[in-house]
């Protein structure tokens, strides 16, 4: 099943980490991933980068927690 509309995806997923990353994993993986996503870069794109944002930041708030 598809998931419903505006759902976004966990952050693990989007960052690309499994186990328990550390915060300076979590900023390694979101700098690698900002390479690609940033909008001023070919295929990049505002709706990419603001995934990634909010990633990272759910991902540092739930290790934090």
């Amino acid at each position: 099943a598809l998931p419903p509309p505006g759902a976004r995806r966990p952050w693990r997923e989007v960052l690309r980490v499994g186990g328990s990353p550390s915060p300076d994993d979590i900023e390694a993986a979101y700098r690698r991933q900002a390479k690609d996503a940033h909008p001023d870069r070919p295929g990049g794109s505002h709706d990419a980068m603001s995934e990634l944002n909010a990633a990272r930041d759910e991902a540092l708030k739930e290790i934090a927690a």
